[in-house]
């Protein structure tokens, strides 16, 4: 009778196909589109469907499918040329109350999307697009209140002779000792936001609340959010993605942006208008603009200065401001001079009417402020009563205009934003990062098919069918999970293939010393799957400590290869453990098979190495490296990328290869004389600057010197990474090294003793140590990617000790007579010794395939790989067992007493 129940088949089966509906829409092609969505007071009908049919025939394009569906219009071309000339004759033909964005469609059948099946979203770097994370200034936005406050303040105080100011984010009261308790009282009846002193006196400080703080804090952050994302939506990106990170951060990802110098512009600039009156009765008055310029302009009014540098005196009271105004659309004048056209709300058109009727004849000042700026527009003499609805110009271009007005429709920011890091990545960059992350998955996955089916023969044929279903359910769960798909994701993918292998490995080398001890073929396959169990849970489970500190602690990128590596831990147990046993039952238990083909056996050993006899030498080499590495470590350093240091780094291409020398006077023109320049293949440009100037501001200063040297030059990637976030990244890969490190110490420590646990802990940080010597000796690059690499390193190198350890617990529970523990740690390494090859083989043939096709973007990740893998080999073999030898391991540790309840139901031994 079969000992695998039809139940487990056909869930197996049921999972596998469920998996491929939902991982098959990521194998379709995407098409580019155009969307359109209806702005304010406007609607997509049958109508804007002929509209834009006629504007494309018109321009000779032509879309493959136009639809109307759910109010949002998608025009699908075949080319992405096509696409970006769609969008401009479509948006003069609409007009402006239409959101007119690029966008991507799945070519997948409709019947898949109808069940829910959609493709992998497509991270950044690998679709092309731009990423910021901005910083909110609250202080601004606390100091705006207590402004605000300040002033109902000295109305409330106008009667006691209080004076009052504002100091260093707080509101200072001075008044006479008689008053102040008078004084106090009504603060605290009429002020509830204010934290009052202990006790009144001649001078008092009021702070905010903390719930107030709260509250100005959440405001800001809503409204931040709000108008960034009506920006965004006016400038075209159809699938943004806007989220707020702590308390005073907003990350903005926009995938597929074409202008990204505008996207820079637009998001990050506070922009709010205000119409104020000019105080024309002291303009002629030349004393009292000195005594302004001096800080000390008259009361009730601020100096400002007009584009032609000339002062103003404009009144504190403000007519209108960005909260009345409901549209904006640029223009022109009567004189045809570029300008804006405003509309306003019912309370603004009160307050402009109100304000002008009686001012006919006088200047109404049009005033742009902005995070470190103000500037005054214009002011226009009020050549009749105004209203809802009126005009304003100044000495404006007509992509100011137009940018001003995008900017007044989508609302003034509640406070700056700085932009605190930035990554661009080009669609020609994109598209090579998906070519190349694709190529090193199915590199990695034909290797390792084809070394395991020729070792293992028809349960390497098995193997590799688990492996595939693995890809197929890791697919479809990160779909599921609406996972975005990065370029460590891929790399996540190849990985994983490696890793995934060691479960298969396991089991058939279990399965064959079964059947080499004499069992049956049905008993062997029994026994081999059983056994295996409990080693695939404690190897798998020290990788996912360290998926879980990647996830916590990284960002961005990162932890999409933290997501696909813990996926990928799921599913390849389930498609190793119960995915073959289910094609295994089917190919030998079910036809009772007599014998097992189980393939090569070239790497089973016959005898016993005496390894531990050596141990004193190879403690004494690896001391001998370690040292190497940390005087390198401590004389050197690493070259830390800019992740760690900030600073910005900007790739170019070129259609012809430049000359270096000349790049370098361009970029000593523009203050860059000292900054790194790198060729990087044919036409391509690497130019690194220190940190200090903004990643934004930066990039457009080289790309127009660049263009000098060649009018053909084009961004593939920028990223910038200002000197705060550079620190919290460093802290955080600290903090991730330390949780990987306790996290596999206190589980080994539960599975084993606290002296294995030592020892596994001491070999993982040689391979640690080990790598980062190498990086420091030859001055690699050290950044996020390869953090990560290091990490993923410390989960996958502690799996062969847990293997070893496993086994030295077997060999002492079935011991007939007491073998020394050096004696049983040997034979313990020999029985698993072709495990540690394949398993380690089978990984490293996966991540050669990442370093061969996986191009600049994954090499050094790669490479920190290859390093690790090696180490590992010989860290888990003669370091972690001598170093729990010298600590005392003895069979005491491996065997409970029989008085324990627990001893009934620890786990068998295990390879």
């Amino acid at each position: 009778m079969s000992r695998f129940p039809v139940w487990k088949h056909t869930m197996v089966a049921l999972l596998i196909m469920i998996a491929s509906v939902y991982a098959l829409p990521s194998a379709y092609s995407k098409s580019p589109v155009i969307q359109v969505r209806a702005g304010s007071g406007a609607a997509n009908t049958p109508a804007t469907l002929g509209t834009i049919r006629k504007a494309l025939n018109e321009a000779n394009l032509s879309a493959s499918h136009l639809s109307l569906q759910n109010g949002v219009v998608q025009a699908v071309f075949e080319q992405s040329e096509d696409q970006v000339a769609a969008r401009a004759v479509i948006a003069e033909a609409l007009g402006g109350r239409y959101v007119v964005a690029y966008n991507t469609a799945s070519t997948a059948p409709a019947w898949m999307r109808s069940v829910g099946a959609e493709p992998l979203a497509l991270g950044l770097d690998l679709r092309g697009g731009v990423y910021f994370l901005l910083q909110v200034d609250l202080d601004f936005a606390a100091q705006k209140r207590l402004n605000g406050i300040a002033g109902e303040m000295k109305n409330a105080l106008s009667d006691t002779g209080a004076r009052i100011r504002i100091e260093e984010g707080a509101i200072v009261v001075e008044t006479t000792t008689a008053s102040s308790e008078r004084v106090l009282a009504i603060i605290e009846d009429k002020f509830r936001d204010l934290l009052p002193p202990d006790e009144s006196s001649s001078t008092m400080r009021f702070t905010l609340t903390p719930t107030a703080m709260d509250e100005i804090i959440d405001l800001t952050m809503q409204q931040n959010l709000q108008t960034l994302r009506n920006r965004v939506d006016e400038l075209g990106v159809a699938e943004p993605v806007i989220t707020r990170q702590g308390a005073d951060r907003i990350a903005v990802q926009l995938p597929g942006v074409q202008d990204t110098a505008q996207a820079k512009k637009v998001l990050g600039r506070t922009a709010a208008l205000e119409l104020r009156g000019v105080d024309e009765s002291k303009t002629a008055s030349e004393a009292v603009i000195r005594r302004a310029k001096r800080g000390r302009p008259p009361a009730g009014t601020e100096l400002f200065y007009d584009r032609d540098g000339d002062p103003l005196l404009l009144e504190r009271q403000v007519v209108i401001g960005g909260d009345n105004i409901t549209d904006a659309r640029p223009t022109y004048d009567q004189n045809n001079r570029p300008a804006v056209h405003l509309s306003l709300d019912s309370a603004g058109a009160e307050k402009i009417k109100r304000y002008t009727r009686p001012r006919v004849g006088q200047q109404l000042a049009i005033l742009l402020l902005d995070k470190d700026s103000a500037e005054v527009i214009s002011a226009p003499v009020i050549n009749e009563e105004l209203y809802a609805s009126f005009i304003i110009h100044g000495r404006m271009s007509a992509s100011e205009a137009a940018e001003l007005s995008l900017l007044l429709r989508s609302g003034a920011l509640a406070a700056p934003l700085e932009i605190v890091e930035e990554r661009t990545v080009g669609p020609s960059l994109g598209a090579d990062n998906i070519r190349r992350g694709i190529n090193s998955v199915i590199g990695g996955f034909a290797a390792i098919a084809f070394f395991i089916a020729a070792y293992y023969a028809a349960f390497g044929m098995i193997s590799v069918g688990a492996l595939l279903a693995n890809l197929i359910m890791l697919t479809a769960l990160l779909a599921l999970a609406g996972a975005t798909l990065t370029l460590p994701g891929l790399a996540g993918f190849a990985l994983t293939l490696g890793m995934a292998i060691d479960a298969n490995v396991l089991i058939n080398e279990r399965i064959r010393e079964e059947v080499d001890a004499g069992k049956s073929a049905l008993a062997a396959i029994n026994t081999g799957y059983e056994r295996a169990f409990t080693t695939i849970i404690d190897s798998n489970v020290t990788t996912l400590i360290a998926g879980i500190a990647l996830f916590a602690f990284g960002s961005g990128p990162v932890r999409g290869f933290a997501v696909v590596l813990c996926f990928g831990i799921l599913t390849s147990m389930f498609s190793a453990v119960q995915g073959s046993r289910s094609l295994v039952n089917l190919a030998f238990e079910r036809r009772h098979a007599k014998s097992l083909s189980l393939g090569l056996r070239i790497l089973n050993l016959k005898r016993v190495l005496p390894l531990m006899k050596y141990r004193r030498y190879t403690g004494a080499l690896s001391a001998i490296f370690l040292i190497i590495c940390i005087v390198s470590l401590g004389a050197r350093g690493l070259n830390f990328g800019i992740d760690f240091t900030g600073g910005t780094v900007i790739e170019t291409a070129f259609e012809r290869p430049p000359a270096i020398a000349t790049v370098r006077q361009s970029m000593a023109n523009i203050g860059l004389a000292d900054a790194p320049i790198q060729q990087s293949g044919d036409g391509l440009l690497i130019i690194k600057a220190p940190p200090g100037e903004n990643g934004s501001e930066l990039s457009s200063r080289v790309l127009e010197a660049l263009r000098e040297v060649d009018t053909d030059v084009t961004l593939r990637r920028l990223e910038y990474v200002g000197p705060q976030v550079s620190d919290e990244l460093f802290i955080a890969g600290a903090l991730a090294l330390l949780c990987v490190v306790a996290g596999i110490m206190m589980y080994l420590s539960m599975r084993f003793k606290w002296r294995m646990a030592v020892g596994a802990i001491v070999a993982n940080l040689h391979d640690v140590v080990f790598i980062l010597g190498l990086f420091s000796l030859f001055q690699w690059e050290f950044n996020l990617p390869v953090l990560a690499a290091i990490l993923a390193i410390l989960g996958y190198s502690v799996n062969e000790t847990v293997v070893i350890f496993d086994r030295v617990r077997e060999n002492f529970r079935g011991q007939r007579r007491l073998n020394s523990p050096i004696d049983t740690l040997d034979s313990a390494i020999s029985q698993t010794w072709a495990r540690t090859i394949i398993t380690h083989g089978s990984t490293q043939l996966a991540v050669l395939s990442m370093l061969f096709f996986g191009g600049d973007a994954l090499f050094l990740f790669a490479l920190a790989l290859t390093i690790g893998i090696f180490s590992s080999i010989y860290s888990s073999v003669l370091i972690s067992g001598p170093i729990a030898l010298r600590l005392g391991m003895s069979r005491e540790d491996f065997i409970q007493k029989e008085n324990d309840p627990k001893a009934e139901n620890s786990a068998g031994a295990v390879i």
